[in-house]
């Protein structure tokens, strides 16, 4: 027989579906799972997802904006739903009517870092980013843009990692993820079902360790998966501590 022609398991396969078969895994056929349980369930697919963020770079997140610069303003709010910032550049767009656009990359800096900045409020071209992951996370550039540095002809254009959206049960709702993800997805939450859900017996710490071997090789597969083409691993020596007073 020929194959399906089609490609629609991915969009078909609902937030319901993965708990369902995360249930599965753990010997718990669709007829066993009571309402609490699968509110209880939702839950867990939820943190999950934090979890997703938190453990790695996941490209199908990636996002990107652009900041406007103002005149002697060196901090600015960045979306609320943004994990991290990954890169920034400060780019001038037909500057002075030149009609040539140019990209320079901004250089991160910590916290500490920035503090050992001696003088904060240094107007210039900015050179170095500090970005902070507050509950609505902010970034303060150094050097600060002046007068003439402005936009539209002066801004930063940034990269970066968004959150996962929520995952709810209605309306048959799929969970943010493509497809390379979701046996990632079901075998993670699996395991974490199985800490809820698996009888209080001699049998529990083997269960749950195979369920944890299990998680844990397919999140390295979708690791080893989830990566731009022709990345050239490079070796960088940190120099940041020469020259610094402790």
């Amino acid at each position: 027989m020929p194959s399906s022609g089609t490609y629609n398991f991915a969009t078909q396969f609902s937030n319901s579906g993965v708990i369902l078969e995360a249930f599965d895994r753990i010997q718990r056929p669709p007829p066993t799972v009571m309402r609490h349980e699968m509110l209880s369930a939702r839950n867990s697919l939820n943190l999950e997802m934090i979890e997703f963020e938190n453990e790695g770079f996941n490209f199908w997140k990636t996002t990107n904006g652009t900041i406007n610069l103002l005149a002697n303003t060196p901090t600015y709010p960045m979306p609320a739903n943004l994990v991290t910032v990954e890169e920034m550049y400060y780019s001038t767009v037909n500057a002075l009517g030149t009609g040539v656009n140019s990209d320079r990359w901004l250089v991160p800096m910590t916290r500490t870092e920035f503090a050992m900045i001696t003088n904060k409020a240094q107007p210039g071209i900015p050179t170095r980013f500090w970005y902070q992951m507050l509950a609505v996370p902010q970034v303060t550039f150094w050097q600060i843009p002046q007068a003439g540095q402005v936009a539209p002809n002066y801004v930063v254009n940034w990269f970066g990692l968004q959150q996962m959206q929520d995952a709810n049960l209605g309306s048959n709702e799929t969970p943010d993820v493509p497809r390379r993800a979701l046996d990632a997805l079901c075998a993670r939450l699996t395991l974490r079902l199985a800490e809820k859900f698996l009888p209080q017996n001699q049998m529990r710490a083997i269960l749950l360790q195979e369920k944890k071997l299990l998680a844990d090789e397919a999140w390295y597969k979708l690791q080893r998966r989830d990566q731009e083409p022709g990345v050239v691993m490079r070796y960088t020596p940190n120099v940041s501590i020469y020259g610094r007073m402790r």
